[in-house]
């Protein structure tokens, strides 16, 4: 109650003002109304559900800064899926109504595309990228024989519409070539090739398959935040499922995947010497597993923290569920100090501790061995789930290379046999979530 009149006070002040400002120069800045409640407030800390967190990344950027810029803000933690913001006070600094006050005009404040108020409300941005140049330049691209289109003209639409794969090239400065630059390499041989229709439908299928991935990822990071919430009593600083990506698997993976660049140019330029036909060696240039990479950990890790949590156990991140794949013996807190093997974990009131790194696992009732059998299982089950979507896709992407290198099939036939590829290992790596959802 005591949140609601605070924003009626901050609302009909606002409405005053600008009464007054309708005879007076403009000099008072104008907030615009933002979207938002409060789900739990207390003495030094907050949580806000702000929608349009997981919409507009500029407006996430200026709420963090605003937020840094106040001493009295012990910590706080942006979940952009969830659409949350949990700040922790200073309370001694700030009562509890001020500092809702305060919070009022920053929510709002961050709305500004200047936060000194110097320009108009920012236009939503969201993340997943628009397919319309990609589509008219595939629809181009198929009618360009017919009406006899210049090939230049074609040629730079498909270019223009692959600012998205460019950009993801330049964003990678580790290495000069990574994955996304055999990508780029492929293209620039199709249009070299005059393989139009085919470089201009490797585009659309590359977007539609990250927006899909994207989706469903935040569709799993949102179902995971209401279970933790309604199943488990979880350290609420904890980023949940943050870490999704930051796994083990894929430390050890990713560097392979590097080593495997040069070799692949190579083979293309074997092959485009002996066979005088770049379109034919480019087919060697999609055999990357980096690229499929980018979907099947993530999908797979984040159905399966969410299935956890649904029955009750809170998993914090994708390497504390590579460890507890690995747990072979379950020890009470008693004998935890005389043995600590590596593949070790005990229970510890309402926390599994693992013996690997003292992580810690939150239970919803304290010594559930079930659950932590249960826990246990799944997290094996995740980890064959994403080797056995690693080996589908690269046994689809070797087939396509075996086509196109060959037995010379069209490029479109490749392109179709990759986004494939990469769409079967991503519905491999979600049957968990889907299985969640139908039970």
């Amino acid at each position: 109650m005591m949140f609601c009149f605070v924003r009626q006070q901050v609302f009909y002040s606002n409405s005053y003002m600008k009464k007054r400002n309708r005879t007076k120069p403009k000099k008072v800045l104008e907030l615009p109304w933002i979207d938002y409640h409060v789900i739990h407030s207390s003495p030094g800390r907050l949580r806000a559900k702000i929608p349009r967190l997981k919409e507009d990344i500029f407006y996430c950027s200026n709420l963090e800064k605003l937020i840094s810029c106040n001493s009295s803000i012990l910590d706080y933690r942006l979940n952009l899926a969830a659409s949350s913001l949990v700040i922790s006070y200073n309370s001694k600094d700030q009562a509890k109504q001020a500092f809702l006050v305060y919070l009022d005009g920053i929510i709002r404040k961050a709305a500004l595309s200047d936060l000194d108020g110097n320009n108009e409300p920012n236009i939503v941005a969201r993340e997943e990228k628009n397919l319309g140049l990609p589509m008219f330049a595939l629809a181009t691209s198929l009618v360009a024989i017919p009406l006899e289109l210049p090939f230049f003209v074609v040629g730079a639409l498909i270019v223009a519409a692959s600012g998205t794969l460019w950009q993801r090239v330049n964003s990678n400065k580790e290495t000069p070539i990574n994955f996304d630059s055999l990508d780029a390499l492929w293209l620039g041989s199709q249009l070299f090739s005059g393989n139009l229709v085919a470089g201009a439908l490797a585009l659309n299928l590359s977007q539609v398959g990250e927006n899909l991935r994207q989706t469903n990822i935040k569709t799993i990071e949102n179902e995971l935040y209401r279970s933790l919430e309604a199943n488990v009593n979880s350290p609420q600083d904890q980023k949940w499922s943050d870490s999704i990506e930051d796994t083990e698997l894929l430390r050890q993976i990713k560097p392979l995947a590097q080593q495997s660049i040069v070799p692949i140019l190579i083979l293309t330029g074997i092959t485009t010497l002996l066979t005088n036909d770049l379109g034919r060696s480019a087919a060697w240039l999609p055999l990357n597993l980096g690229l499929s990479l980018r979907g099947i950990t993530p999908l797979a890790i984040a159905s399966s923290l969410d299935k956890a949590a649904q029955f009750g156990v809170h998993i914090p991140d994708g390497k504390t569920l590579e460890k507890l794949a690995k747990v072979d013996y379950l020890l009470t807190s008693a004998d935890a100090p005389q043995e600590r093997g590596e593949n070790v974990a005990w229970l510890e009131d309402s926390y599994l501790v693992l013996a690997q790194d003292g992580s810690k696992i939150v239970l919803d009732s304290q010594n559930d061995l079930a659950k932590v059998e249960q826990s246990i299982d799944l997290a094996q089950e995740t980890i064959s789930t994403i080797y056995q979507s690693i080996g589908l896709v690269t046994s689809l992407n070797m087939s396509a290379v075996f086509l196109g290198v060959f037995l010379g099939v069209d490029p479109i036939i490749t392109v179709l046999i990759n986004a494939g590829a990469a769409i079967a290992g991503e519905l491999n790596s979600l049957k968990l979530h889907q299985r969640i959802r139908t039970n």
